[in-house]
C-alpha cells in the first residue's frame, strides 16, 4: 500500500515532455577522426589557418619559380660584342641570332661556343669563345673587307720576293735571265742589276733594299766585277778563337757566290762582288745588315760564319759545324733562329746558344714552313702515324707544337704569317683561311679578282703595308689583307 501511494503521488509526464526527451537523447554528434574540425563560426569571423596554408602555397610556388629561373641564369654567362661594323648577322653554334650591333649583349650557356659573323662585302669571321658565369666576356671582333687579287706579272717567273715595306716585288725574268722589279703602287716594271745572267742556280734575297746573293755555275767574268777570291780576310774568318791564323786554301765546288746590290755603285757604276769560293749556303738577316754562311775549305774546315754583306767584318759562330746534306737556310725575323732544310729534315739553329736541334721529327720532307712575324713561332706541315698531314705551329719559348685544327692541307700547302698569331693558309678550294691560332678566330678569303684559277706555290707578306704576294703557276699576284 505504501508503495502504491508513493507512485500515485508523482506527477505523470505529458506526451509532449516525453517526445522532447527522446529528441534530446538522439541528437547527432560528429565522430572523432583524429582531425579537429573547427566549430561553426559567426558570420565575418576569419579562417586564419586557411590563410596560412594559402600563403605557404604562394611562397612555395614563387620560390620554385625563382630557383628555376636562377638555375638557368646560373648556368649562363654574358657575352658583350665589340664590333667594327654595324649591323652584322650572328650565328652561335649554327643557331641564328639575327642582326647584332656593337655593344650588344647576348647570354649563352657556360662553356665553349663558336660565333660566326657575316656581312655583305666583308670576310666571314669565326671565333671560338669560352663563356663563364663569373664575369661578362667582351669579345672584340674586326670584320675585314673582302680583298681583291691583282695580277702584277702575267706569266711564270723565278725567285720572286716581296720587299719588307711592301713597295715592290723583285724577280728573275726567265725570258732573258734579267732581274726585274714591279712597283706595287702603279705596277711599273723596271730592270734591276744591269745585265743578263746565265747559269743561275739560286737567288737569296735581302728583305730590305734591292740586294741579293746569287749562285752562278762556274766562275764567270762579269762587267765591273770585284773579285774577293784572293783578298786576305774578306769573307774569311782569320785569327778567331778556334780558327786559323792564316787563310786556308779555297775549295771550289763548281758554283760561285755573288753579292748583287743595286745601291753599291762606285764611279764606274753598278758592281757585282764575287765572294770567296769556300762560301757555301748563305742567308740574309731580316734587316739585311748581315749574312750567315757555311765556310768549307780544302783542309777540312766546315764552320758557320756571320759577316757583313761586303765581308769586311765576320765572326765564326760554330767552329765544328755538323755536315749537312744540301742545306737551305731561312733566317727568322728575331735574328736568333735559323731553320735549315737538309736531307729531308728541318733543323733548328740557335745563333745565340750556338746549338743545333731537331724539334720537328714529324716534318713532311721538302714541304713549306713559315716564321711568325715576331719570330716566336713557326708553322710547318707534319705527318701523323696514320700518314695524315696536318698543319702545326711550334713555339720556340715553350718548345710545344700544336695542331691547327679544321684545315684541309697536303704536302704542297703554302702558308705565311700576317701577325705574330695570325696565319694565312692557301687551301685547295680556291680560297684562303686566315686563322688566329691564339684566339681561335678564322676567316675564309675567297679568290676574287683577275686570277681565280691558280695554284699557289709561295706566299710572302708585308706587315707594314698589309700586302700579300702570291707566286702561282701562272704568274705573280698581290692582295691587300
Amino acid at each position: 500500500m505504501i508503495e502504491e501511494s508513493k507512485n500515485q503521488s508523482q506527477s505523470p509526464k505529458s506526451p509532449q515532455d516525453e517526445l522532447d526527451e527522446l529528441l534530446r537523447q538522439s541528437k547527432t554528434t560528429r565522430p572523432s577522426s583524429g582531425i579537429k574540425l573547427p566549430e561553426s563560426r559567426q558570420k565575418g569571423e576569419r579562417n586564419w589557418l586557411g590563410v596560412a596554408i594559402a600563403g605557404l602555397a604562394v611562397i612555395l610556388i614563387a620560390g620554385t619559380g625563382y630557383f628555376l629561373l636562377n638555375g638557368i641564369k646560373f648556368s649562363t654567362g654574358e657575352v658583350i660584342l665589340g664590333l667594327n661594323q654595324n649591323p652584322v648577322a650572328l650565328s652561335v653554334d649554327d643557331k641564328s641570332y639575327g642582326q647584332v650591333s656593337n655593344g650588344d649583349t647576348i647570354r649563352l650557356k657556360v662553356g665553349q661556343h663558336t660565333l660566326v659573323l657575316t656581312k655583305d662585302g666583308f670576310l666571314n669571321l669565326t671565333e671560338i669563345v669560352e663563356v663563364s658565369r663569373s664575369q661578362p666576356l667582351t669579345v672584340n671582333l674586326e670584320l675585314l673587307p673582302t680583298p681583291e687579287m691583282t695580277m702584277v706579272v702575267d706569266h711564270s717567273v723565278s725567285f720572286a720576293r716581296l720587299n719588307q715595306d711592301g713597295s715592290e716585288i723583285a724577280y728573275l725574268e726567265p725570258q732573258d735571265n734579267g732581274f726585274r722589279t714591279v712597283a706595287l703602287g702603279d705596277l711599273a716594271i723596271t730592270n734591276l742589276f744591269k745585265g743578263s745572267f746565265s747559269g743561275i742556280t739560286d737567288v737569296i734575297w735581302s728583305k730590305v733594299g734591292q740586294t741579293a746573293l746569287v749562285k752562278l755555275n762556274g766562275r764567270p767574268s762579269l762587267s765591273n766585277m770585284l773579285d774577293n777570291r784572293v783578298v786576305k780576310g774578306r769573307y774569311i774568318p782569320l785569327g778567331t778563337p778556334g780558327g786559323r791564323p792564316d787563310q786556308a786554301p779555297a775549295k771550289p765546288n763548281g758554283t760561285s757566290t755573288w753579292l748583287f746590290d743595286d745601291s753599291r755603285k762606285p764611279t764606274s757604276g753598278w758592281q757585282p762582288i764575287l765572294l770567296n769560293e769556300s762560301v757555301r749556303q748563305v742567308a740574309f738577316s731580316a734587316d739585311g745588315s748581315s749574312i750567315i754562311y757555311i765556310y768549307e775549305t780544302a783542309d777540312g774546315e766546315y764552320s758557320l760564319v756571320r759577316a757583313w754583306p761586303d765581308g769586311l767584318e765576320w765572326e765564326r759562330l760554330i767552329v765544328e759545324m755538323p755536315r749537312l746534306e744540301n742545306p737551305q737556310f731561312t733566317w727568322g725575323p728575331d735574328d736568333r733562329y735559323v731553320l735549315i732544310q737538309a736531307g729531308g729534315k728541318l733543323v733548328l739553329l740557335d745563333l745565340v746558344a750556338k746549338t743545333m736541334s731537331e724539334p720537328f721529327p714529324d716534318y713532311v720532307e721538302e714541304s713549306q714552313f713559315a716564321f711568325s712575324t715576331d719570330g716566336a713561332k713557326v708553322a710547318y706541315l707534319a705527318k701523323s702515324e696514320d700518314d695524315t698531314i696536318r698543319l702545326k705551329t711550334y713555339d720556340f719559348l715553350s718548345g710545344v707544337a700544336v695542331v691547327v685544327e679544321g684545315l684541309a692541307v697536303n704536302g704542297e700547302t703554302s702558308m705565311v704569317w700576317t701577325t705574330g698569331n695570325s696565319l694565312m693558309v692557301a687551301t685547295s678550294g680556291q680560297a684562303f683561311e686566315l686563322v688566329n691560332v691564339e684566339r681561335g678566330t678564322r676567316m675564309t678569303i675567297p679568290v676574287v679578282g683577275e686570277a681565280t684559277s691558280l695554284k699557289v706555290e709561295k706566299m710572302e707578306y708585308s706587315l707594314s703595308a698589309k700586302v700579300l704576294m702570291l707566286v702561282t703557276d701562272v704568274g705573280v699576284s698581290m692582295m691587300r689583307v
